[in-house]
């Protein structure tokens, strides 16, 4: 940076395989705190909304009625008291029942697989740049046909609700689905993915107009813990717009520095 004048810092920077010379003035400093000030009091400015927003969202949720009995639930409706966390089981009506499977379940799928022989071909390269096409074959067991039988009615707390309005039932493998598998001849299986009849967690939603609007199950959860879920959500919120923040401060006072800021002399 040329026209250097007292209290010149020079810096010198390694970077990769160039390098470059950056000297920094007083003046230079002086207008990047300027900077930073300007840019802190703006993102002071921006962040109030935000963190309004989220305060408002997590009050809601922290200063909704926590239900644990059946009475309780019936109450909150029969009073519209408003936003609610119920904790309960949430269990299947109508479940599921098939001749081949033992037990009921609130959610099954059926999959029929046949183990089916594959021809595919592939290229390699050598050393020294020539190709060479190979076949091979294989075995895998590809899917034929799949069927769903799902429950549609479900009970929590006394109360009657649609099943796949308030949760939906996941047929994975994880904590709550078993995977059985039944093998057939002639290179034929039939694999059932299957989920419980019930699920213990925590109902959220509004109850207002005698009615329990908008009802959303969370299973595995309870009314504490999705309360101090969303506690975490606000501090993270807030957290993570400073830290973006600050970095493109960063970025605009580097940017500062990288350019001839010859007004300053």
């Amino acid at each position: 940076m040329s026209g250097l004048c007292s209290g010149t810092v020079p810096l010198t920077r390694q970077r990769f395989l160039f390098k470059w010379e950056m000297e920094i003035t007083k003046r230079e400093i002086l207008a990047s705190v300027t900077i930073l000030a300007v840019m802190v009091g703006v993102g002071v400015w921006l962040s109030a909304p935000i963190l309004s927003k989220a305060t408002e969202r997590y009050l809601a949720v922290a200063s909704s009625a926590v239900v644990n009995t059946d009475d309780g639930f019936d109450y909150i409706s029969r009073t519209d008291a408003g936003r609610f966390l119920a904790n309960g089981t949430l269990s299947a009506i109508d479940t599921v029942r098939l001749d081949e499977l033992p037990g009921v379940y609130s959610s099954v799928t059926k999959v029929k697989e046949e183990y089916r022989l594959h021809t595919e071909t592939y290229t390699t390269t050598d050393s020294k740049g020539h190709t060479t096409t190979h076949t091979r074959t294989y075995h895998s067991w590809d899917e034929v046909k799949r069927w769903n039988y799902r429950a549609e009615r479900a009970m929590f707390r006394g109360k009657e609700f649609k099943l796949n309005e308030v949760y939906r039932v996941r047929t994975r493998k994880d904590t709550i689905i078993k995977v059985r598998t039944r093998m057939f001849e002639n290179d034929t299986r039939y694999v059932y993915y299957t989920a419980p009849v019930s699920f213990d967690g925590v109902m959220v939603g509004n109850a207002m107009n005698r009615r329990y609007e908008d009802p959303r199950f969370i299973n595995g959860s309870t009314a504490e813990r999705y309360i101090k879920a969303r506690e975490k959500n606000l501090n993270g919120s807030t957290v993570l717009f400073w830290v973006l923040w600050l970095l493109l401060t960063a970025g605009i006072i580097a940017g500062f520095y990288a350019l001839e800021n010859k007004w300053l002399y």
